[in-house]
């Protein structure tokens, strides 16, 4: 009987000395270790969850900047007298229309060889230029072309101090 007290007695000093843990395994149930692991588990599965609502909530945010800079670029383009014309507006086009919706007119030319010598120039300056023939007999040089009205209009300021475009040059509508 003795010898159970001792047994008994060194057990329990055994389970006092190695903590809860070793209670906890006899019992079946998740050591301090484990219980660690999970918590960091849910911890990075929360920081996760995070960073997509975050970044949710930026791709709506930069959304809605682009459409409010995209109207704001469309009433300029509407209402600065001389920035933007449409085609219709200047009689009409031979052949195929360009097919971005805007494009810099950085050039007009009733003489083909000046607008080919202002389109060669643009080529070498890095902007790809296309010449556009009108029905009035007038051969245009653009280049810049692109459906975003925001990039364009930006693009036609930063051209106008760079000496690529004259200050008269003026976006085209492509409609």
């Amino acid at each position: 009987m003795r010898v159970r007290g001792i047994i008994l007695a060194l057990a329990l000093g055994a389970a006092l000395l190695n903590g809860c843990d070793f209670l906890r395994k006899v019992a079946g149930r998740p050591t301090s270790a484990e219980i660690a692991v999970v918590r960091e588990k849910v911890a990075e599965e929360e920081a996760a969850r995070a960073k997509a609502v975050a970044d949710s909530i930026a791709a709506v945010e930069a959304a809605r900047k682009r459409e409010a800079d995209s109207l704001a670029a469309l009433e300029t383009l509407r209402t600065v007298p001389g920035l933007a014309f449409s085609i219709s507006s200047l009689g009409g086009i031979y052949g195929a229309r360009p097919g971005e919706r805007y494009m810099i007119i950085v050039g007009a030319f009733a003489n083909p060889v000046y607008a080919s010598k202002k389109a060669a120039s643009c080529d070498k300056d890095g902007y790809s230029a296309c010449i556009v023939h009108f029905r009035s007999g007038l051969r245009s040089v653009g280049i810049c072309r692109t459906d975003d009205p925001v990039m364009v209009t930006d693009t036609l300021e930063k051209l106008r101090g760079s000496g690529v475009c004259p200050p008269k040059a003026w976006i085209l509508i492509n409609e």
